[in-house]
């Protein structure tokens, strides 16, 4: 796990194996995800569904963890 914060933005990565979730304020995850993608070969698959085998749903106040 990576943070990264300054001032009142912040980015979270959180690898494992050969996936990567990233967390944080929108302004500095776009940064981030952009400089990812110019140093390694990767693409976007959306908001996570999956995780440790815990599904995640994302709702408008939040995020449902079954």
């Amino acid at each position: 796990m990576f943070f990264n914060k300054s001032h009142s933005v912040f980015a979270i990565f959180a690898i494992y194996v050969n996936d990567m979730n990233l967390i944080g304020t929108l302004k500095e995850l776009e940064k981030t995800a952009s400089l990812l993608k110019s140093e390694f070969e990767m693409k976007n698959l959306g908001k996570t569904q999956f995780c440790f085998n815990l599904e995640l749903k994302h709702c408008i106040d939040g995020i449902l963890v079954h």
